[in-house]
């Protein structure tokens, strides 16, 4: 399920779904808290001015949260059962940081994020390949990081390299899952 992870300016973390009616299983919301105390978003996400204080700013952690509690077949992504999270995109005021940041941010906080994937040659995927890789049948990465070898995976989310914006100033992204095959 998708996860908004907001560090206020004034320094609080506030959860959220991918919309604000969204409904969070409550294992997940126990474990995000657990995950994302204040503190550790604090030192992770605001940096220090030339006088070497922190200076306030809104962050927003977006990620996929999984597990058995948490979607039909969640079970298959993790061997013990529990819930998790992985980041796939940090936006920290207005700006929307790169692949590299979003993975420091995550060694920051203790998370993993999610797999990119690429051709055998190291190049970036295009959207027919993408979309071949699905209808086959793509095997899960996290599954297999996670114990469970053989899952199909529920799909991928791809993003623009570089990134591009709609005229509301919003990443353009696009989701494909297994079952629309």
């Amino acid at each position: 399920t998708n996860i908004r992870i907001t560090l206020t300016e004034e320094g609080k973390v506030v959860l959220g779904g991918r919309t604000d009616a969204a409904q969070i299983p409550a294992d997940l919301i126990q474990y995000l808290y657990e995950t994302f105390p204040a503190d550790k978003m604090r030192d992770a996400l605001w940096l220090p001015d030339s006088d070497g204080n922190r200076q306030p700013v809104k962050a927003v952690l977006y990620g996929e949260g999984y597990g058995a509690k948490i979607q039909k077949g969640g079970g298959n992504y993790r061997r013990d059962g529990d819930v998790s999270l992985r980041l796939f995109d940090v936006l920290i005021g207005e700006t929307w940081l790169a692949l590299q940041d979003v993975q420091d941010v995550a060694r920051q906080l203790e998370v993993a994020t999610v797999q990119r994937i690429e051709a055998a040659n190291g190049e970036l995927l295009t959207t027919q390949d993408i979309v071949e890789y699905v209808r086959i049948g793509l095997t899960s990465i996290v599954a297999e990081q996670e114990g469970t070898k053989g899952t199909i995976a529920e799909g991928v989310v791809a993003f623009t390299n570089p990134p591009l914006f709609n005229g509301r100033g919003q990443r353009l992204m696009w989701k494909l899952k297994t079952k629309d095959f």
